[in-house]
């Protein structure tokens, strides 16, 4: 069975060869066989629409094992300081990311920093990560969840109009409810909510921070 070592070699030896590694999933198939799919999505939609063929893909292969392995920028900051997003970090480094997810639900990462000398990769001394992963390992360990697209849109849609009934006052739920209920998508859901945060300020209501904070995380993703 292929390991997370010899995964490592094929997509340095990729990454060589073709000056960058494209995203990509190797898949483990029981009998030991290796179904290679790319992944080049732009944007959050289209990852999220990878992420669910990927979700069944393994379900009906009986994938065993998976890797998940693309180039990422990291930021390293010292213990106390503010962390930075690698977007904003002129000091970002570009690194080589293997993540390994398992059907036992075990998992491993690689992290291979990287830079480019004269038009050569240079690889640095490589990381590795027992049973951590972080968001990666969130969003793509398939065997973590086993919703789909659809379902967690529906149970998105079912938490906002929880947030919306416990937030609102009788005056404000009344003047948004039927267009909030019959709004077919997330972005009419988000018009609406945030239509309603206004409305609630101009009444000078109070409303929890936290939602806010949602608001603003998505609004960064």
């Amino acid at each position: 069975m292929i390991t997370i070592e010899e995964t490592s070699e094929l997509a340095r030896k990729s990454l060589i060869e073709q000056g960058k590694h494209m995203p990509q999933f190797n898949l483990v198939h029981l009998d030991g066989k290796i179904s290679l799919i790319l992944a080049p999505f732009k944007d959050s939609k289209e990852k999220e629409i990878m992420r669910d063929m990927i979700s069944k893909f393994v379900e009906k292969e009986k994938i065993i094992k998976y890797f998940f392995i693309t180039e990422a920028w990291l930021s390293k900051v010292g213990l106390g300081d503010y962390p930075v997003r690698p977007t904003y970090d002129r000091n970002r480094i570009s690194s080589l990311i293997i993540c390994e997810f398992n059907k036992d639900m075990t998992k491993n990462m690689l992290s291979i920093p990287f830079h480019k000398e004269n038009g050569k990769i240079i690889f640095q001394e490589e990381e590795k990560f027992n049973n951590v992963i972080g968001e990666f390992d969130s969003f793509f360990n398939v065997y973590l969840e086993k919703e789909g697209y659809n379902e967690r849109q529906d149970k998105r849609i079912e938490e906002l109009k929880n947030e919306f009934f416990k937030l609102a006052s009788k005056e404000i739920s009344d003047k948004f409810k039927e267009r909030f209920i019959n709004a077919k998508s997330n972005e009419e859901h988000n018009l609406i909510f945030k239509e309603m945060l206004n409305d609630m300020l101009q009444r000078k209501h109070k409303f929890k921070k936290s939602i806010l904070t949602k608001e603003e995380a998505e609004r960064d993703e």
